[in-house]
């Protein structure tokens, strides 16, 4: 399961994101990736 599924489709979101990305990926793939599937684990049991 991506992040992308979370995020806005278009243009300027992806340009954004990717900029975002870029700028922080290394934070957050060692902090927040674990936060956003706990949530996005959450999420899904909920929902389901």
């Amino acid at each position: 399961m991506s992040l992308e599924a979370y995020l806005p489709y278009g243009p300027i979101s992806v340009a954004v994101w990717s900029q975002v990305a870029e700028r922080q990926s290394r934070i957050f793939w060692r902090r927040d990736c674990w936060a956003w599937m706990d949530a996005a684990s959450g999420l899904m049991g909920s929902v389901t």
